[in-house]
């Protein structure tokens, strides 16, 4: 997920940047190294 807010953050689109945050902190978007436990539970 750090290297998406990264990217973000380089383009400087504030907007889509507090979108990102919303939907991180809503835990809309997880670490995609966290699937395999998402499935699980």
């Amino acid at each position: 997920m750090t290297e998406l807010r990264e990217a973000i953050v380089e383009t400087g689109n504030d907007e889509a940047l507090q979108l990102l945050d919303i939907m991180i902190n809503g835990k809309r978007l997880r670490e995609i190294a966290d699937l395999p436990l998402d499935l699980l539970a």
